[in-house]
C-alpha cells in the first residue's frame, strides 16, 4: 500500500505568531484645516428673543357700560310731553343747517333730532363711552361723526362747535367747572352750551342710588352755574330747574 504525504499541512501552525501579524493601522488625524484654533474665541448664542410687552389695558375700558338707564328714564314720560321737552332743548342751542354741533352723552333719539335740524349742511359729533350707543346712532343717521371716549378727547379735526349739548352732566365724572373750561377753546364766537336732563333733578337722585358708579355727581343749580360761566366769557341765558325738567344755557362771548 501507497503512503499519502500530505506535506502542505505538516508543520503549518494555524495561528500566526504576533511578530508575523501584520502592523496596526495608524489612526487617521484630522486635517489641519478642520482643528480649530484655540486663538479663534468662540461667540455666545443668540439670548432668547424676549416677546413685545403688552400694555395693561384698565378693566374699566374693556367693560361696556350700560347707559340704557336714561332711554328707560324717557319713556317714563308721555310719548308727547318727552317729544316737548326735547324740542325745547335742541331750539335752545340754535341749531341751523350750517351748524357744527357737538352732542355729549346724548341717546339715539336725542342726536336723531339734532341731525335732523342741522341737515343737510351741518355738522353733528356724538360722543359717547357706550359703542352701543353709538352703533344706534349711526342705524339711524349715518352722516352723523362719532368718536367713543371722553369729551375731553374729541379730535380738534371736527373744527370749533356751534353748540354743545351736554345730555348727561352727573355722568361725566367732572366738575361743571372743568367742563367749561375745556369746551371754551372748542366753541365759536356766540357759541350756546346747552346742560339739559328731560327728566330733571329728581330722577337723578334715585338715579345715583341704582347706578353709584355711572351717576356721580348731581345737576348743578343756578349758583354754581353763575359763578362757572363768569369765570369762562360765558353768559347764562336761560336756566330752569324743575323737579321735572332741568335747562342751562351758556352762551360764549370773547372777552
Amino acid at each position: 500500500m501507497t503512503q499519502l504525504s500530505i506535506p502542505s499541512l505538516i508543520h503549518k501552525p494555524l495561528l500566526k505568531p504576533p511578530s508575523l501579524l501584520p502592523p496596526p493601522t495608524p489612526k487617521q488625524s484630522l486635517p489641519k484645516r478642520l482643528l480649530l484654533s484655540p486663538s479663534l474665541p468662540l461667540l455666545p448664542p443668540n439670548p432668547p428673543r424676549r416677546p413685545n410687552p403688552i400694555k395693561a389695558i384698565p378693566i374699566e375700558d374693556i367693560i361696556e357700560k350700560d347707559y340704557s338707564f336714561i332711554s328707560v328714564a324717557e319713556s317714563l314720560d308721555p310719548p308727547d310731553e318727552l317729544s316737548d321737552k326735547l324740542h325745547r332743548i335742541v331750539s335752545a342751542g340754535g341749531v341751523d343747517r350750517s351748524s357744527a354741533v357737538l352732542v355729549s352723552l346724548g341717546t339715539e333719539g336725542f342726536v336723531d333730532r339734532v341731525a335732523a335740524a342741522a341737515q343737510p349742511g351741518g355738522l353733528v359729533v356724538a360722543v359717547h363711552a357706550s359703542l352701543m350707543v353709538l352703533a344706534a346712532v349711526k342705524e339711524r343717521r349715518d352722516e352723523v361723526r362719532c368718536w367713543q371716549g371722553e369729551l375731553l378727547e374729541v379730535p380738534e379735526r371736527f373744527g370749533l362747535f356751534d353748540a354743545v349739548f351736554l345730555c348727561f352732566l352727573p355722568g361725566m365724572s367732572m366738575p361743571i367747572d372743568r367742563v367749561l373750561e375745556a369746551l371754551i377753546g372748542r366753541c365759536s364766537e356766540g357759541a350756546r352750551i346747552v346742560i339739559s336732563y328731560a327728566q330733571g333733578r329728581n330722577i337723578i337722585k334715585q338715579q345715583q342710588q341704582q347706578f353709584p358708579h355711572m351717576v356721580t355727581s348731581d345737576l348743578p343749580d343756578r349758583i354754581t352755574i353763575e359763578k362757572a360761566a363768569a369765570d369762562h366769557s360765558l353768559r347764562v341765558s336761560e336756566f330752569v330747574d324743575d323737579p321735572t325738567f332741568y335747562l342751562a344755557v351758556l352762551q360764549y362771548h370773547k372777552g
